[in-house]
């Protein structure tokens, strides 16, 4: 920021504008802001019946930047207004990627849920920057008990990689809502790859190195995202490399992306949605023909 290099980021901890307002120049390119990807997550189990006014739901809330804020203005009101019950949060620690805060997160996760089971807690989801080691550790737990809540998750769940690896029954009670195949499905069952995917993966042939797992495609992917768009605002702004010409020329792309990463390719950019480029999701459930998770019919718009 300081250098005015602009910030391509493909990462998870995207917290809120609010908190980015000091990093003009970064910009998400595939994971939308806490708030919106909370609500998303949400508003998808609503529309499709499994988070109802019935429901208790169990939240886990970590203290990284800006998720209190997330929570309290955006999430919070967002389940009150669909008078959704829940039970006061449970607090954990931010994961950064070091073992500690993974460690001391996961387990203030397993703490919490004996809590919620006390509760009568029937539905579980966090709002934070990391979701899936928290629900792998906390399925593991909850099956030790004997105990089958319904999670809900978005792509941050990472449902293509642990999908494989948590317990089937507790899987069978979570429900996905994601715009990132890549994370959300395995490979077999992702869309049809588009242009840019096929370019990327071109490219990558051309040096003999051929994805295959989920997460392969996943970084495959995440490389070519980043250069793919700075490669779009250069030729949008003439080629000029200053940090704010880069960021004024993606903030003027709107629709003209097609994203390697983002569900069918859908991207915008522009200054009033910064840093919530993905425009649509879907349902992901549990298939146990085939033990993993295939994305559902239903498509929806990103929240706004």
């Amino acid at each position: 920021a300081k250098e005015g290099i602009p910030h391509l980021s493909d990462g998870f901890n995207v917290p809120s504008n609010a908190v980015l307002a000091q990093f003009p120049l970064f910009w998400s390119l595939d994971v939308p802001t806490n708030g919106v990807r909370s609500i998303a997550k949400f508003q998808g189990a609503i529309k499709t019946g499994f988070l109802t006014p019935k429901d208790k739901l169990g939240l886990l809330i970590d203290d990284c930047p800006g998720t209190q804020e997330a929570w309290t203005d955006e999430v919070e009101p967002f389940l009150k207004a669909h008078h959704i019950t829940f039970v006061p949060p449970e607090n954990v620690s931010c994961t950064t990627g070091d073992n500690a805060g993974a460690t001391s997160a996961v387990s203030g996760a397993a703490n919490a849920l004996l809590k919620f089971r006390s509760e009568g807690v029937t539905k579980l989801s966090l709002v934070s920057v990391s979701e899936a080691p928290a629900l792998y550790i906390a399925s593991v737990d909850a099956q030790s008990q004997g105990w089958y809540p319904g999670w809900i998750v978005s792509s941050l769940g990472q449902l293509a990689i642990i999908g494989g690896e948590a317990p089937a029954r507790e899987m069978k009670n979570t429900r996905g809502f994601g715009w990132l195949p890549s994370q959300d499905v395995p490979p077999a069952y992702n869309p049809k790859p588009n242009a840019s995917q096929r370019r990327c993966l071109a490219l990558l042939h051309s040096q003999n190195v051929h994805p295959r797992s989920a997460a392969d495609f996943g970084y495959a992917y995440n490389a070519c995202e980043a250069v793919f768009v700075y490669e779009k605002a250069l030729q949008l702004d003439g080629g000029n490399t200053a940090g704010a010409a880069i960021s004024n020329a993606i903030a003027s792309i709107g629709h003209r992306f097609q994203s390697t990463l983002n569900l069918y390719g859908r991207s915008t950019f522009s200054s009033a949605a910064r840093n919530n480029a993905p425009s649509v999701y879907k349902p992901i459930n549990w298939d146990g023909d085939c033990h993993c998770f295939r994305y559902g019919h239903q498509t929806f718009s990103m929240p706004t």
